[in-house]
């Protein structure tokens, strides 16, 4: 008996109706930086190649929508997608998985592709239960294994405790500060997006949240893991390790103008390797459950995600330290207001428009406070301080 699976006549449409409006954003994020009178390169590359990505995605996904279909018979299971099909016998099969909004089925052989089933597809549920009578679920597989690891190192791990006592007792206490340290960071986090009434205390403190959350991974010599999956039994510090820089990113781009990035690309192309391989000896011991890594073509994205992180570090410590404290006597250049205007997106940026101020000639704009906007009118006389950083990376305010 042949069945066939495809994406509901219902998600096609609102995949229809959605991808016109979605296509429009990302054409206006490529524009973004054009609404400065002088962007700087890496903005004109960083927006549009994320605009082609995303628009290019879309287009994809919405012909993945309306083509892709999955069939089952008596024989083998194939996954018809637009551009490719992926074709396996039932002998084949090694199990699958239930993640999030998708079902993967897994070949036996790891060089060959899974196959991808979104759970919007229409009778999802029977599509599950079918493999769960013919196949191994995954997901119920790994916890065992996991959860028959954790049971034998509280039961043998003299590192956790002299006795299985002591470290049934370390292992909660594992889950409790993992509990404490994940909100803790998030309510950090958010407090210091909208009030900065300590604003170098807190800048240190989210700086060093993440090297807190690595060495209490450390501590806890392997209960508490660096990234968590719904599959683990296992606590993990995910929210500790990433929202902190995540949010004082958001506060750094916020409240700094940079004047040049020079400065910063040479840091990040110094630092970045060796920062990558203390990520990847930090995480190794994790990554491959924890990634879902689980064929030797995904293995591929475990190292780029370590050179994404490292560089996601590496810019928000660099930026931080630079604009944060720096004490250094600002250069100060009189010039006037020749414009102004208000950028509005998913968020509203006020600018201003100078006169010809050091070594910059008129048309150049910086971006200001709403309240400076507000008190700010064409013709003003104003100063441009202009800052070394305290790592060499210029920044500038202004000021009436």
């Amino acid at each position: 008996m042949t069945k066939v699976y495809q994406l509901s006549k219902g998600w096609q449409i609102i995949t229809g109706i959605a991808v016109l409006p979605m296509i429009g954003l990302f054409a206006w994020f490529g524009t973004i930086p054009f609404e400065k009178a002088n962007p700087a390169i890496w903005e004109i590359c960083f927006f549009i190649s994320i605009s082609i990505g995303m628009i290019i995605m879309m287009i994809l996904g919405t012909i993945d929508a309306f083509k892709s279909k999955l069939i089952i018979d008596n024989e083998r299971i194939v996954k018809i997608e637009p551009f490719r099909r992926i074709e396996y016998r039932h002998n084949e099969i090694k199990g699958f998985s239930h993640e999030n909004n998708n079902i993967w089925i897994y070949p036996l052989d790891v060089k060959k592709k899974n196959i991808k089933v979104s759970t919007y597809y229409g009778n999802s549920e029977e599509l599950l239960g079918q493999l769960f009578r013919h196949y191994t679920n995954i997901d119920e597989e790994e916890y065992k294994k996991e959860e028959e690891e954790l049971v034998k190192d509280l039961q043998t791990n003299k590192k956790l405790g002299r006795n299985t006592k002591e470290r049934e007792a370390t292992f909660e206490s594992a889950k409790k500060v993992s509990r404490i340290v994940n909100y803790a960071g998030i309510g950090l986090s958010f407090l210091f997006l909208f009030y900065t009434g300590f604003y170098e205390v807190q800048s240190i403190i989210l700086l060093a949240f993440p090297l807190i959350a690595i060495f209490i991974i450390w501590k806890y010599k392997g209960l508490i893991k660096a990234v968590g999956t719904k599959n683990s039994p296992y606590p993990s510090l995910s929210s500790a390790l990433y929202m902190p820089y995540a949010f004082l990113l958001v506060r750094l781009l916020t409240d700094y103008d940079l004047y040049e990035y020079n400065r910063l690309w040479i840091i990040l192309a110094v630092l970045v390797l060796p920062v990558t391989w203390m990520i990847k000896a930090v995480l190794q011991t994790t990554s491959e459950e924890d990634l879902n890594v689980r064929n030797n073509w995904e293995r591929y994205i475990v190292f780029p995600f370590y050179l994404l992180m490292a560089s996601f570090y590496i810019s928000v410590i660099t930026l931080s330290v630079n604009c944060t404290f720096d004490y250094s006597t600002p250069q100060r250049f009189n010039t006037s207001i020749t414009n102004k205007r208000v950028s509005s997106g998913k968020h509203t940026t006020y600018y201003v428009e100078l006169n010809q101020w050091g070594k910059e000639k008129a048309g150049y704009e910086t971006s200001v406070s709403h309240s400076e906007y507000d008190e700010m009118e064409i013709g003003d006389k104003i100063s441009v301080n202009l800052k070394s950083g305290l790592l060499g990376i210029p920044w500038i305010y202004v000021e009436r």
